[in-house]
């Protein structure tokens, strides 16, 4: 738990995102909405807080890049206004944006 909250503190200070309250944990799956999934992130946005779960790495089907999905769960509340507009569902090519976009973060900070 300790080296989750590091890891937010790191990349919420990256992606500018440290006026957000983010309470970040570990879950089990049966706790996720989506099935499958291995990040969530519930927000209010005029509060500007966020609760994000992360899958607990007993339910891990092999290997997971924990800094990945912190970084993909992050991005999601710089896309929040868009998503809050679309009943909070967000669309598959906004997620795929966000991927992208955190698979790119983490492998230039690892390069470091």
């Amino acid at each position: 738990m300790k080296n989750l909250s590091k890891l937010t503190s790191k990349w919420q200070k990256i992606l500018r995102l440290q006026d957000w309250e983010v309470d970040i944990n570990f879950y089990r799956a049966r706790d996720f909405t989506n099935s499958g999934a291995v990040g969530e992130c519930t927000f209010n946005i005029n509060a500007r807080n966020a609760v994000i779960k992360i899958l607990d790495p007993i339910d891990y089907n092999g290997e997971h890049d924990i800094e990945w999905t912190v970084v993909h769960e992050l991005l999601h509340l710089h896309f929040a206004g868009w998503t809050a507009a679309n009943n909070y569902e967000c669309p598959i090519s906004a997620e795929q944006g966000i991927d992208a976009i955190a698979q790119a973060l983490t492998k230039l900070e690892k390069k470091r």
